[in-house]
């Protein structure tokens, strides 16, 4: 008990390109990772399967719609009948989930637990945002040469990339018997 309370005490900050990142051939990282962090921060979901996965993870509101009839009788509108009906909708659509992924601006924020002043359900949450540095501050960063690992710096290797195919035996040539047809042009790969 003592070790899992330091545990979920402690931190740790997990940083990935893309949520495609996390599928390796051996695993995919994603579902654990979803469960076991607190906070999500997605700037860009570009997989379609990921867009479809988080447009499903907003979950869905309740609407209620009304249907109002009417009719013209004797040169008046009357009101025959109204009807309610309750249906639900997703609260970020996938083409809302398309839009926001696409404008560097907005990002999607995820809290698990409701505290303090974020209570908002674990639903994700769309939050626009300039950047923090300015261009030449990043491109003076991006210079910088790549630190080396420190104590308590989990370092992680990219799998080499599988070997190219070998390549295809080249095709035969092909050759034309005959006489072309009157209106078809000469092939030019004929053997004469």
């Amino acid at each position: 008990m003592e070790a899992r309370e330091e545990v979920r005490g402690g931190g740790i900050l997990l940083s990935n390109q893309t949520v495609a990142d996390l599928v390796t051939p051996e695993k995919d990282y994603g579902p654990t990772l979803e469960t076991c962090c607190r906070f999500h921060w997605h700037f860009n979901v570009t997989r379609g399967e990921d867009q479809e996965h988080f447009a499903a993870l907003s979950g869905y509101a309740e609407v209620l719609e009304k249907t109002r009839t009417k009719t013209f009788d004797w040169g008046v509108w009357a009101t025959t009948s109204i009807s309610e009906k309750k249906g639900q909708v997703e609260r970020i659509p996938l083409n809302e989930v398309k839009r926001v992924s696409s404008d560097p601006r907005l990002s999607f924020f995820i809290n698990d637990i409701d505290e303090d002043w974020y209570q908002y359900g674990a639903f994700p949450q769309i939050i626009e945002s300039d950047f923090h540095i300015t261009r030449a501050e990043y491109e003076r960063r991006k210079a910088m040469r790549w630190p080396e690992a420190d104590e308590g710096m989990i370092v992680t290797r990219m799998p080499a990339p599988p070997p190219p195919p070998a390549p295809e035996p080249p095709l035969p040539p092909v050759e034309t018997i005959g006489r072309p047809r009157k209106n078809e042009a000469p092939s030019r790969r004929t053997t004469k």
